[in-house]
């Protein structure tokens, strides 16, 4: 469990899966770049975190990750390092995501009405 400012909750399917591809994805990152001996590029601005070696990144991503996905785990004590953890796998992602944003069209909705039809258009 984790504790939200909506109670205490798990994440359950696609929730669930989602986050759990997004902690692989990282824990990658994260090991390509401690085989290379090179500084990451994702930073979470909690100083303990960011500063952590990769197993101890991996020790905390994994409690985060088993809070997160067992309802039978306790929620742990919120901290600004388990919080960075938590956040961890959503700036990789924004990382790997916002090169192809800024170079993507605009999708721009447009909304009618015809003949008591709502149509709704997509263009670039």
């Amino acid at each position: 469990m984790w504790s939200t400012i909506f109670g205490l909750r798990t994440l359950e399917g696609v929730e669930a899966e989602f986050y759990l591809e997004a902690m692989q994805l990282v824990v990658d990152y994260l090991e390509q770049y401690a085989a290379s001996g090179e500084e990451v590029d994702i930073f979470t601005y909690d100083c303990i975190f960011d500063g952590a070696s990769f197993e101890q990144k991996v020790v905390l991503l994994h409690r985060c990750l088993t809070a997160l996905l067992n309802p039978t785990v306790e929620a742990p004590t919120l901290t600004n390092t388990l919080e960075a953890a938590v956040y961890n796998p959503f700036a990789h992602g924004s990382l790997l995501l916002f090169p192809h944003l800024q170079t993507s069209p605009v999708l721009l909705c447009e909304v009618s009405q015809e003949n008591d039809e709502t149509l709704v258009n997509y263009r670039f």
